[in-house]
């Protein structure tokens, strides 16, 4: 992988970092406030179906639309010696799929931390914290699945196109 790849994956690592950190603040929020518990407010069943709805949302979404995007950019296609399908230039596949994974991650990522705001919320209007943990697991397990690798990058352009990619 060309340096310029590796700086633009080691960018979407960092972005994913930053995100998977801000979930950790909103906890250290709720555990330093020590906030008053209430009675149960009817809105933990709401909001603990739409945070359901977001974790799901936030993983088949960006899948989707990265997917779809890989399927319509078309990359120069070479033979190795055995006669299987590559890719020409590895290095530019990378740096032209980079940006739209980004995206998608960004906003799978941003749909993973809406869980854990929901859960934020229920302990700020006065839930147990123990109640808003689940919220904040699940949005962590979800983000887990989100780790840019490359071949979280390439493997859904090498079924579209039915070729290997072969790092230069």
């Amino acid at each position: 992988m060309s340096p310029h790849a590796t700086r633009l994956l080691d960018t979407v690592r960092i972005l994913w970092g930053a995100l998977c950190a801000s979930t950790f603040v909103l906890l250290g929020v709720l555990v330093v406030a020590r906030l008053k518990h209430a009675g149960p407010p009817p809105l933990v069943i709401p909001l603990a179906a739409v945070a359901l709805a977001n974790a799901v949302v936030a993983v088949v979404l960006p899948r989707a639309q990265y997917r779809n995007f890989v399927r319509r950019k078309e990359f120069e296609l070479a033979s190795d010696v055995n006669g299987a399908r590559i890719f020409a230039h590895p290095s530019k596949v990378i740096e032209a799929l980079l940006p739209m994974y980004q995206t998608a991650m960004i906003l799978g990522m941003a749909m993973a931390e809406s869980v854990a705001l929901m859960g934020f919320v229920l302990v700020y209007l006065g839930q147990p914290l123990i109640v808003g943990i689940p919220f904040f697991v699940v949005c962590w397990l979800v983000q887990a699945t989100k780790f840019p690798t490359l071949e979280s990058i390439i493997a859904p352009l090498e079924a579209a196109t039915q070729a290997t990619f072969r790092p230069d």
